[in-house]
Protein backbone atom coordinates (compact mmCIF):
# COMPACT_ATOMS: atom_id res chain seq x y z
CA UNK A 1 0.00 0.00 0.00
CA UNK A 2 1.77 3.16 -1.14
CA UNK A 3 0.98 6.54 0.44
CA UNK A 4 -1.99 8.22 -1.20
CA UNK A 5 -3.89 11.45 -0.69
CA UNK A 6 -5.96 11.38 2.53
CA UNK A 7 -9.17 9.40 2.16
CA UNK A 8 -11.40 8.11 4.94
CA UNK A 9 -13.95 5.39 4.30
CA UNK A 10 -16.30 4.51 7.15
CA UNK A 11 -19.09 1.95 7.05
CA UNK A 12 -21.52 0.66 9.63
CA UNK A 13 -21.79 -3.10 9.43
CA UNK A 14 -25.50 -3.73 9.61
CA UNK A 15 -27.38 -0.94 7.81
CA UNK A 16 -27.48 -0.90 3.99
CA UNK A 17 -24.39 0.87 2.74
CA UNK A 18 -26.33 3.15 0.43
CA UNK A 19 -28.36 4.49 3.39
CA UNK A 20 -25.35 5.54 5.43
CA UNK A 21 -23.81 9.01 5.58
CA UNK A 22 -20.16 9.81 6.09
CA UNK A 23 -19.53 11.72 9.33
CA UNK A 24 -18.11 15.24 9.40
CA UNK A 25 -14.33 14.90 9.06
CA UNK A 26 -12.21 16.03 12.02
CA UNK A 27 -10.97 19.59 11.94
CA UNK A 28 -7.43 18.66 12.90
CA UNK A 29 -5.20 15.60 12.65
CA UNK A 30 -2.52 15.39 15.33
CA UNK A 31 0.64 13.34 14.84
CA UNK A 32 1.36 11.33 17.97
CA UNK A 33 4.61 9.69 16.89
CA UNK A 34 6.55 7.76 14.26
CA UNK A 35 7.24 4.07 13.87
CA UNK A 36 10.56 3.37 15.54
CA UNK A 37 11.34 -0.13 14.25
CA UNK A 38 13.23 -0.16 10.92
CA UNK A 39 11.82 -3.65 10.25
CA UNK A 40 8.40 -2.02 9.82
CA UNK A 41 8.99 -0.87 6.25
CA UNK A 42 5.45 -0.42 4.94
CA UNK A 43 2.60 -0.59 7.41
CA UNK A 44 -0.52 -1.82 5.64
CA UNK A 45 -3.15 -1.75 8.42
CA UNK A 46 -3.57 -0.77 12.05
CA UNK A 47 -6.02 -1.97 14.71
CA UNK A 48 -6.29 -1.13 18.40
CA UNK A 49 -6.14 -4.14 20.71
CA UNK A 50 -9.29 -4.97 22.66
CA UNK A 51 -7.36 -7.09 25.16
CA UNK A 52 -4.17 -5.09 25.87
CA UNK A 53 -4.89 -1.43 26.70
CA UNK A 54 -2.82 1.10 24.79
CA UNK A 55 -1.45 -1.42 22.29
CA UNK A 56 -1.98 -1.31 18.54
CA UNK A 57 -1.17 -3.97 15.97
CA UNK A 58 0.11 -3.56 12.44
CA UNK A 59 1.57 -5.67 9.63
CA UNK A 60 4.03 -5.15 6.79
CA UNK A 61 3.13 -5.20 3.12
CA UNK A 62 4.30 -7.84 0.63
CA UNK A 63 7.93 -8.90 0.43
CA UNK A 64 8.26 -9.07 4.22
CA UNK A 65 8.00 -11.86 6.80
CA UNK A 66 4.51 -12.80 8.07
CA UNK A 67 4.80 -10.78 11.28
CA UNK A 68 2.46 -8.79 13.51
CA UNK A 69 3.99 -5.75 15.24
CA UNK A 70 2.78 -4.45 18.60
CA UNK A 71 3.34 -0.75 19.28
CA UNK A 72 1.87 2.26 21.08
CA UNK A 73 0.57 5.59 19.83
CA UNK A 74 4.03 7.18 19.96
CA UNK A 75 5.31 4.60 17.49
CA UNK A 76 7.40 2.76 20.07
CA UNK A 77 7.41 -0.91 19.09
CA UNK A 78 6.88 -3.43 21.88
CA UNK A 79 7.96 -6.34 19.70
CA UNK A 80 6.95 -8.42 16.73
CA UNK A 81 5.61 -11.94 16.36
CA UNK A 82 6.22 -14.14 13.35
CA UNK A 83 2.93 -15.98 12.95
CA UNK A 84 3.53 -19.68 12.29
CA UNK A 85 1.61 -21.36 9.51
CA UNK A 86 1.10 -18.17 7.50
CA UNK A 87 2.60 -16.57 4.40
CA UNK A 88 2.77 -12.88 3.54
CA UNK A 89 2.11 -12.87 -0.17
CA UNK A 90 0.49 -9.42 -0.01
CA UNK A 91 -0.89 -8.55 3.44
CA UNK A 92 -3.01 -5.44 2.95
CA UNK A 93 -5.78 -5.37 5.57
CA UNK A 94 -6.48 -6.23 9.18
CA UNK A 95 -9.44 -6.04 11.52
CA UNK A 96 -10.61 -7.28 14.91
CA UNK A 97 -13.79 -9.25 15.20
CA UNK A 98 -15.59 -12.11 16.93
CA UNK A 99 -14.61 -15.74 16.37
CA UNK A 100 -15.00 -19.10 18.15
CA UNK A 101 -12.01 -18.16 20.34
CA UNK A 102 -13.72 -14.93 21.42
CA UNK A 103 -11.85 -12.07 19.74
CA UNK A 104 -9.62 -12.57 16.70
CA UNK A 105 -7.31 -10.66 14.42
CA UNK A 106 -8.34 -11.03 10.78
CA UNK A 107 -5.44 -10.50 8.37
CA UNK A 108 -6.23 -10.08 4.70
CA UNK A 109 -3.65 -11.50 2.30
CA UNK A 110 -5.84 -9.89 -0.33
CA UNK A 111 -3.56 -7.50 -2.24
CA UNK A 112 -3.40 -8.07 -5.98
CA UNK A 113 -1.92 -5.13 -7.90
CA UNK A 114 -2.21 -6.89 -11.24
CA UNK A 115 -5.58 -8.45 -10.37
CA UNK A 116 -4.49 -11.91 -11.46
CA UNK A 117 -4.73 -13.99 -8.26
CA UNK A 118 -7.12 -16.92 -8.51
CA UNK A 119 -7.88 -16.62 -4.81
CA UNK A 120 -6.98 -14.57 -1.75
CA UNK A 121 -6.51 -15.72 1.85
CA UNK A 122 -7.82 -14.32 5.12
CA UNK A 123 -6.07 -15.53 8.27
CA UNK A 124 -7.91 -15.57 11.58
CA UNK A 125 -5.85 -15.63 14.79
CA UNK A 126 -6.92 -15.42 18.44
CA UNK A 127 -6.19 -11.91 19.66
CA UNK A 128 -3.14 -11.96 21.96
CA UNK A 129 -3.81 -11.15 25.62
CA UNK A 130 -0.18 -10.51 26.53
CA UNK A 131 2.98 -9.35 24.78
CA UNK A 132 5.22 -12.29 25.70
CA UNK A 133 5.25 -13.82 22.22
CA UNK A 134 6.09 -10.43 20.68
CA UNK A 135 9.23 -10.39 22.84
CA UNK A 136 10.32 -13.92 21.99
CA UNK A 137 9.11 -15.45 25.27
CA UNK A 138 6.92 -18.56 25.56
CA UNK A 139 3.19 -17.92 25.62
CA UNK A 140 0.92 -20.84 26.55
CA UNK A 141 -2.15 -19.18 25.03
CA UNK A 142 -3.17 -21.07 21.85
CA UNK A 143 -3.13 -19.11 18.60
CA UNK A 144 -6.25 -20.84 17.23
CA UNK A 145 -5.08 -20.08 13.69
CA UNK A 146 -7.40 -20.85 10.83
CA UNK A 147 -8.01 -19.33 7.43
CA UNK A 148 -10.44 -18.92 4.57
CA UNK A 149 -9.64 -19.02 0.87
CA UNK A 150 -11.82 -16.48 -0.91
CA UNK A 151 -12.72 -15.94 -4.54
CA UNK A 152 -14.86 -13.20 -6.06
CA UNK A 153 -17.84 -14.02 -8.27
CA UNK A 154 -16.68 -11.66 -11.03
CA UNK A 155 -12.96 -12.44 -11.11
CA UNK A 156 -9.85 -11.16 -9.29
CA UNK A 157 -9.80 -7.85 -7.43
CA UNK A 158 -7.18 -5.85 -5.56
CA UNK A 159 -8.55 -5.56 -2.02
CA UNK A 160 -6.97 -3.50 0.76
CA UNK A 161 -9.96 -2.99 3.05
CA UNK A 162 -11.96 -5.38 5.23
CA UNK A 163 -14.05 -5.35 8.38
CA UNK A 164 -15.94 -7.95 10.43
CA UNK A 165 -19.53 -7.82 11.71
CA UNK A 166 -21.06 -9.27 14.87
CA UNK A 167 -21.71 -12.62 13.17
CA UNK A 168 -18.03 -12.97 12.18
CA UNK A 169 -18.88 -12.36 8.53
CA UNK A 170 -16.10 -10.53 6.70
CA UNK A 171 -16.75 -7.63 4.34
CA UNK A 172 -14.18 -6.77 1.69
CA UNK A 173 -14.03 -3.58 -0.39
CA UNK A 174 -12.07 -3.56 -3.63
CA UNK A 175 -9.55 -0.79 -4.18
CA UNK A 176 -11.10 0.44 -7.44
CA UNK A 177 -7.84 0.02 -9.31
CA UNK A 178 -9.39 -0.79 -12.68
CA UNK A 179 -13.15 -0.47 -12.18
CA UNK A 180 -15.82 0.50 -9.64
CA UNK A 181 -15.48 -0.17 -5.93
CA UNK A 182 -17.17 -3.46 -5.05
CA UNK A 183 -18.17 -4.65 -1.58
CA UNK A 184 -18.32 -8.40 -0.91
CA UNK A 185 -19.37 -10.53 2.06
CA UNK A 186 -17.65 -13.74 3.13
CA UNK A 187 -19.58 -15.75 5.74
CA UNK A 188 -17.76 -16.65 8.93
CA UNK A 189 -18.58 -20.29 8.21
CA UNK A 190 -15.97 -20.22 5.41
CA UNK A 191 -13.13 -20.41 7.95
CA UNK A 192 -11.49 -23.66 8.84
CA UNK A 193 -13.23 -25.74 6.19
CA UNK A 194 -10.18 -26.35 4.00
CA UNK A 195 -12.29 -25.44 0.98
CA UNK A 196 -12.43 -22.24 -1.00
CA UNK A 197 -15.49 -19.99 -0.78
CA UNK A 198 -16.95 -17.47 -3.20
CA UNK A 199 -17.77 -14.13 -1.61
CA UNK A 200 -21.17 -12.57 -2.24
CA UNK A 201 -21.37 -9.21 -4.01
CA UNK A 202 -23.19 -6.86 -1.63
CA UNK A 203 -23.00 -3.54 -3.44
CA UNK A 204 -21.14 -1.48 -6.01
CA UNK A 205 -20.35 1.83 -4.33
CA UNK A 206 -20.90 5.25 -5.88
CA UNK A 207 -17.29 6.23 -5.19
CA UNK A 208 -15.60 7.26 -8.42
CA UNK A 209 -12.08 5.79 -8.30
CA UNK A 210 -9.27 7.91 -9.71
CA UNK A 211 -5.75 6.48 -9.33
CA UNK A 212 -4.18 9.76 -10.49
CA UNK A 213 -5.81 11.61 -7.58
CA UNK A 214 -5.23 8.80 -5.11
CA UNK A 215 -8.98 8.25 -4.86
CA UNK A 216 -8.94 4.55 -4.17
CA UNK A 217 -10.12 2.52 -1.19
CA UNK A 218 -7.06 1.46 0.80
CA UNK A 219 -8.62 0.76 4.21
CA UNK A 220 -11.96 0.59 6.01
CA UNK A 221 -13.24 0.26 9.53
CA UNK A 222 -16.54 -0.53 11.20
CA UNK A 223 -17.88 1.80 13.87
CA UNK A 224 -17.70 0.19 17.35
CA UNK A 225 -21.44 0.74 17.87
CA UNK A 226 -22.22 -1.20 14.66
Amino acid sequence: MRPLLPLALLFAGSAPLAAQMLPTPPLEVVQTGRFQDPALRESSAVVASHRIPGVLFTVNDSGNPPEIFAFDSTGRVWGRWRVPGTRNRDWEAMSLGPCPAGSCLYIGDTGDDLERRDAAVIYRIREPTRLARFRGAPDPTPTDLDSAVVRYPDGPHDVEALWVDDRADVYLASKGRHDAVHVYRLPGTAFGTGRGATAELVQILSIGPDPDLGRMVTDASRSPDG
